[in-house]
């Protein structure tokens, strides 16, 4: 048997991405949100360890934040927030790391695939192997994974599943068609910040199309005018044997999707 984590979308960086304590800000209120996500963290890697793997599925870091002018942001470089995914990612002890590339706004600055960055220092303080794709395709114990960040979603709850399910279907026709893609029975997209999934029987096998949450919390300046969805933080652990797979999905409330009314 395999013991796995899959985990999305920290954003380290970001005032409410996933951070170290080492770079927790100073303001008060991002500081006691820093904190809360990163002992929630902390206890799950305390609570699901030990683990032979972790795929993080991208956006591992947030970029330079130009949308907001960078005032969301809490380190000033790309190479601090590599740094601090990679220390995050660290903490599992895993032998082994699946990476996915992610959104080139957050991840692709200059050309350059940061996270590529990540996965090297992550090999140099773990001596780990880490293996960083665009669309990794991971087989464990005869269950086969399509990893990959990106996937549409939706503006109303009832439609979510339509991307994952196309995505799915993309998958199914790659493999019917000979042009490469092994067949997924675990599809694993990310990028919208919430959690769902949908399956179903393929002949006598079973599949599973889930979106990640992501260990961002609320309080982006973009989600906060535009959005409307749900925020979910959490990860998913995972157990693989002969062919069979089990998850779980660890989805927390935290503090900052909490909105007050005021109070006149």
């Amino acid at each position: 048997m395999k013991h796995g984590i899959l985990m999305a979308d920290t954003h380290c960086g970001h005032r409410a991405g996933l951070t170290h304590p080492d770079h927790m800000s100073r303001d008060a209120k991002w500081h006691d949100i820093q904190v809360e996500c990163w002992d929630r963290y902390m206890d799950l890697v305390e609570r699901l360890s030990p683990v032979d793997f972790v795929i993080q599925n991208g956006d591992g870091l947030d970029g330079r934040g130009e949308r907001s002018g960078g005032s969301e942001l809490i380190v000033g470089t790309l190479a601090e927030q590599c740094e601090m995914n990679a220390r995050a990612l660290a903490a599992w002890k895993a032998p082994v790391y699946i990476l996915s590339r992610g959104t080139d706004y957050h991840t692709g600055w200059g050309g350059e695939d940061w996270e590529d960055i990540v996965a090297e220092k992550l090999r140099a303080m773990t001596g780990a192997k880490v293996i960083i794709k665009n669309h990794p395709f991971v087989e464990i114990e005869g269950v086969t994974f399509d990893v990959k960040h990106h996937v549409g979603s939706s503006s109303v709850p009832h439609t979510g599943g339509t991307a994952l399910l196309r995505d799915k279907t993309w998958n199914e026709q790659w493999y019917l068609d000979g042009e490469g893609q092994p067949l997924g029975d675990v599809i694993l997209r990310a990028h919208a910040h919430w959690f769902e999934f949908y399956g179903g029987m393929r002949g006598k096998r079973p599949w599973v199309a889930i979106r990640q949450p992501a260990l961002q919390a609320a309080g982006t300046k973009y989600g906060g005018r535009r959005c409307s969805r749900t925020v979910h933080w959490g990860l998913i652990s995972l157990k693989v044997e002969n062919a069979e797979f089990e998850w779980t999905p660890h989805i927390a409330n935290v503090a900052a999707n909490k909105v007050k009314a005021v109070r006149l």
